[in-house]
């Protein structure tokens, strides 16, 4: 099993007509995981993901990720 997910929207700093301090600027994440049954009842699950936020007078990149075993009884 194994999947992928991202998403992307551009900011223009402007919410319900009011400007705010942040700018104009972009985001996307992506996100990417794999899973597999090792045996009967034992599973093992990995993911990453990075992040982007990039505003006229900023930069934010951010990377995470996990890697999950489950027993199941």
């Amino acid at each position: 099993m194994s999947g992928v997910y991202g998403e992307t929207f551009d900011y223009f700093g402007i919410s319900n007509g009011v400007s705010t301090n942040f700018g104009s600027g972009e985001y996307y994440k992506l996100v990417g995981n794999v899973g597999y049954e090792i045996t009967d009842n034992f599973d093992v699950l990995g993911e990453i993901s990075y992040s982007n936020v990039d505003f006229d007078d900023a930069e934010i990149d951010q990377t995470g990720g996990f890697i999950q075993f489950v027993r199941s009884f």
